[in-house]
């Protein structure tokens, strides 16, 4: 399905490429799409993922569907923003194009044997594209380390508004979830390279609710984890203690955790990819080792006054990251990649 926002005849023509799903990365360029859509006529193309059909026909549906994209794309557009992977089976464009690129640590990826021997063939095609986009400096160092030029950063964004809550909010959801009488630490999003399972064998046997989300519910060996709505994902980070966030690979960002310090929640994370910097500039705690975890955790814990101190910091940089910043940095880049005079909205 192709979707078409109509601006001025003067506007330059714009396409987006990305996959639907669960995913920050998704929610990235959702956003993206939104932001753009009163500032220029812009075409969506979204890779849906048919979760209806048998499982080994998924990644052959989502492969037939980018290749119609890639070639609807490909023609009568003054500017195309690909995903990754659009960048890899694009032969020709008329115009410019632009490539987001999140991470390239696809070691826990359940298609990691097909990206692992692409890794130069990935470098090659993204030193083509006219203006490569990460979400994160240590992916912006990464790449030009590597010799790709062209490269800017532009962060996740976030509605800042959507995270104010009242004490009947947080108790009320509480008690709905049986999560009353002892702290909860909320473990992530349990999902492939993102620490869950190690994270809750490392701390087995603390006095806590141990919670996670995701896209099944599971309560077992301890461990509840919730599919939830966005509002209830929201209350359960504010209504947690800690949140542990210990990927396994090199994150882009991690939503979960900005999402988090938004909510004056404190995070001890694994610190991989562009993590580090937002614990590190955020005033949150770095674990790199499972075996240290728990000594961490239990001294935050134990101290009230570190983590109110954690959580008024986390949350004054994590606000920062607002949606009018990211339109205007988007807006910006847009314009001097079609070498135009730059624009910006008030904010």
């Amino acid at each position: 399905m192709t979707t078409i926002a109509q601006n001025g005849p003067g506007d330059p023509r714009i396409a987006i490429i990305y996959y639907t799903g669960g995913s920050g990365g998704t929610a990235y360029e959702r956003q993206l799409f939104q932001a753009l859509r009163g500032s220029s006529s812009i075409a969506e193309h979204p890779i849906v993922s048919s979760k209806s059909c048998y499982r080994f026909l998924q990644l052959p549906l989502a492969l037939r569907q980018l290749r119609r994209a890639v070639e609807q794309t490909s023609s009568n557009c003054d500017l195309v923003i690909n995903t990754l992977d659009a960048s890899l089976v694009r032969s020709r464009i008329c115009g410019k194009n632009v490539v987001i690129v999140h991470h390239l640590d696809f070691s826990t990826n359940r298609y990691a044997r097909i990206y692992r021997p692409l890794q130069g063939y990935i470098l090659r095609c993204i030193r083509k594209a006219d203006q490569i986009v990460t979400v994160s400096e240590f992916w912006k160092a990464y790449l030009q380390a590597r010799g790709v030029g062209r490269v800017d950063t532009i962060y996740n964004s976030f509605d800042v508004q959507q995270f104010q809550f009242t004490p009947d909010d947080i108790s009320m959801f509480k008690r709905r979830l049986g999560l009353d009488g002892k702290p909860i630490v909320y473990l992530g999003t349990r999902g492939p390279g993102k620490g869950v399972d190690e994270a809750h064998r490392a701390l087995a046997g603390l006095d806590v609710h141990f919670v996670a989300t995701g896209s099944a519910v599971d309560q077992t060996a301890d461990l509840n984890v919730q599919h939830l709505p966005v509002r209830d994902y929201q209350l359960l980070l504010k209504a947690s203690t800690l949140a542990i966030t210990m990927s396994t690979f090199d994150e882009g960002w991690c939503r979960n955790t900005h999402e988090a310090m938004l909510c004056k929640t404190p995070v001890i994370g694994s610190g991989r990819g562009g993590m580090g910097e937002l614990l590190s500039q955020g005033g949150q705690l770095s674990c790199t080792d499972f075996g240290q975890l728990r000594k961490q955790v239990v001294r935050l814990l134990a101290d009230p006054q570190r983590r109110e101190q954690m959580g008024e910091q986390g949350y004054g940089f994590a606000r920062q990251f607002t949606l009018d910043r990211f339109k205007n940095d988007w807006l910006r880049l847009i314009d001097g990649t079609l070498g135009r005079r730059s624009l910006s909205i008030a904010v």
